[in-house]
């Protein structure tokens, strides 16, 4: 495939993500995200096991800071030297640096208290869906 295809298909997934995260932002008021949280929690309690404990505290050990940044120096080596990937190297740093800005930047536009229903660890900060009165 070429790249203008390749980059077509992406900036079209993106468009279509954005559209479809915009949407769902901006559709639900208050009452209806505390209703979908609370049925949301409530479907996956009715899975709360012990061992699925443990495998999503894994999961959230793998996407701390910490993690990510060793995780991250292993593949940019693994990029540059294994597979001599320069434009890929380019391409997962602006990925690396852009998330976690992006992110903060819709936190902070929609500033959404994280719901208080059963948490199994507290973490800080906010939510993403919109908060309307």
């Amino acid at each position: 495939m070429k790249l203008k295809q390749q980059l077509t298909i992406a900036f079209i997934i993106s468009v279509l993500s954005l559209i479809g995260f915009s949407f769902m932002a901006f559709t639900i008021s208050a009452n209806e995200y505390l209703k979908f949280d609370e049925d949301v929690i409530s479907l996956v309690q009715g899975w709360e096991s012990p061992l699925l404990t443990d495998i999503m505290k894994f999961f959230t050990y793998i996407g701390s800071t910490a993690s990510l940044i060793v995780l991250s120096l292993v593949i940019l080596f693994f990029l540059y030297r294994v597979l001599k990937h320069r434009l890929e190297l380019v391409l997962f740093t602006a990925v690396m640096v852009g998330s976690p800005l992006l992110n903060l930047m819709v936190k902070l536009f929609f500033q959404r208290a994280r719901p208080d229903l059963h948490r199994l660890i507290d973490i800080g900060g906010y939510s993403f869906l919109v908060d309307m009165p």
